[in-house]
């Protein structure tokens, strides 16, 4: 049990730093190409980085959760990608 524990953890951890990295290239992208939804974008990938800092938080005092994770990547995949990258790319197309 405590070794899932730590697996889970270390899969949060390494979630966090790929799309620290990946938010601040998309972020970098957006800004040279004068993107009128960069602050709008920006806010978004604050909220999914709170929200991942949120269940590090919480499986801290409660263990692993990993419908939230589930549900928070869902989240980033379904909502994110369809809503806030496909409208950039359209942008970043023209």
């Amino acid at each position: 049990m405590r070794e899932a524990h730590g697996e889970y953890h270390t899969i949060l951890n390494d979630l966090a730093t790929l799309l620290g990295k990946h938010f601040e290239y998309e972020e970098g992208l957006l800004e040279r190409n004068q993107s009128p939804n960069l602050s709008a974008h920006r806010g978004e990938h604050l909220r999914l980085q709170e929200q991942l800092a949120d269940l590090l938080c919480s499986s801290m005092m409660a263990g692993a959760d990993c419908q939230a994770l589930s549900t928070m990547l869902e989240d980033y995949v379904i909502e994110h990608m369809t809503k806030w990258d496909l409208a950039d790319k359209a942008y970043l197309q023209q």
